[in-house]
């Protein structure tokens, strides 16, 4: 059930352009993951100018940050998991940041990390079934015609709300 419901999370974050559901944002509970910190609401979809490689990542459900990626340190000493569904809090602490969210941000060391060449073990693998049929049940309950009305409705009530982007590595 947990899995299932991080499915439908996941649709609706896609749907609304929510993109900042690392670990610090989701809240685990009996009936699965509950979102917070909402503020990346509505964002419109990101570019990748200086790397257009990217670009099909923040075209994909990747962009919303739940789902367990693996960022590899600059300097290849290591590796974290900063999603909402992966993240180890044991495996390193968090990436460190100065002066975030302006032209100076920069990355500061965090302290441990997990060891280049070792991974962390993917529990979400077991439960990628689960996972795929939320987020299949959400975006075909938003296609009927009655709920297409409602939502339609409801995202409108949110125009003009205050919204900013988030910038992750």
């Amino acid at each position: 059930a947990y899995f299932r419901q991080a499915g439908r999370l996941l649709a609706l974050a896609q749907l609304t352009g929510l993109s900042d559901l690392h670990h610090e944002n989701i809240v685990p509970t009996a009936a699965g993951p509950v979102a917070i910190d909402l503020e990346t609401l509505f964002t419109p979809p990101q570019e990748a100018p200086a790397d257009p490689e990217l670009q099909p990542v923040l075209d994909s459900v990747l962009h919303v940050g739940l789902l367990p990626v693996l960022v590899v340190d600059r300097e290849g000493a290591g590796w974290f998991d900063p999603s909402g569904l992966g993240h180890d809090p044991g495996a390193r602490a968090a990436p460190a940041w100065r002066y975030v969210n302006t032209d100076a941000m920069v990355p500061r060391s965090a302290g441990r990390r997990g060891a280049t060449g070792s991974r962390p073990a993917a529990p979400l693998a077991e439960h990628l079934p689960d996972l795929l049929a939320g987020y299949r049940e959400a975006w075909r309950a938003w296609r009927e015609p009655a709920r297409r009305v409602r939502l339609a409705a409801e995202l409108a009530s949110c125009r003009g709300l205050v919204r900013r982007r988030i910038v992750r590595p």
